[in-house]
């Protein structure tokens, strides 16, 4: 918890724009019938966890948090794990944050609202296993992870614009259908996701360990 505690009152005001993503996703549920609308959650929380992991690397980059870090008697395999648990509890705000706003969003416009659960595990899953990529590549070089963050963030911004520009509705109801059969899978199969998304979470912990602990400050 301490590492997290450090990401939250390091990173400042980017708690509030981390904190905008989700409600603004919330608030967009009620334009539900639109089949454009419906694909809000899923770009923007590739937004959310490219920005989570770039704040955070470049306040460790700018306050030189390694140097820092392995002058206290903390072992290395500590601020590895840190920095895993840190994104991760992140990574659970976003989709209980959108179910909260979407919540108060739809009781106070008076609309129904329906507690989806496999929304909220695909946004979890395609967040965890970014952020497990991510965070490897971080310990291998921080600049080339910084300018693959631009790139994807720039990436994300585009492709939904285009996306609803030149392709048919038709195309775009057959991807919502597709992250839909994610909810239509059967409790064991959505069980064997979740663990093997946590899965290779933890193995991209040990890489980043034996990664980190080569390194020399």
């Amino acid at each position: 918890m301490f590492y997290f505690k450090r990401d939250f009152w390091t990173i400042k005001w980017m708690n509030i724009a981390l904190a905008l993503i989700p409600i603004f996703t919330g608030m967009a549920s009620l334009l539900e019938d639109n089949p454009k609308s419906q694909l809000v959650g899923f770009f923007t929380m590739g937004i959310y966890t490219i920005l989570l992991n770039r704040f955070s690397q470049a306040n460790r980059m700018v306050n030189r948090e390694d140097i820092l870090f392995n002058s206290l008697p903390n072992s290395r395999f500590s601020i590895v794990r840190g920095r895993y648990i840190s994104v991760l509890i992140y990574l659970m705000a976003f989709p209980i944050l959108v179910m909260i706003t979407e919540l108060v969003t739809k009781t106070v416009m008076g609309a129904p609202f329906v507690l989806q659960l496999e929304i909220f595990a695909i946004y979890l899953i395609m967040g965890i296993l970014s952020s497990a990529f991510f965070i490897v590549l971080e310990f291998v070089d921080p600049r080339k992870a910084a300018i693959l963050y631009m790139v994807l963030y720039f990436a994300i911004i585009l492709t939904p614009n285009v996306m609803f520009k030149y392709l048919p509705e038709e195309y775009l109801f057959k991807f919502i259908e597709l992250l839909n059969k994610f909810g239509n899978t059967s409790i064991a199969i959505s069980l064997g996701l979740v663990i093997a998304t946590l899965a290779i979470y933890l193995i991209s912990m040990g890489i980043s360990f034996s990664i980190y602990k080569k390194k020399e400050f």
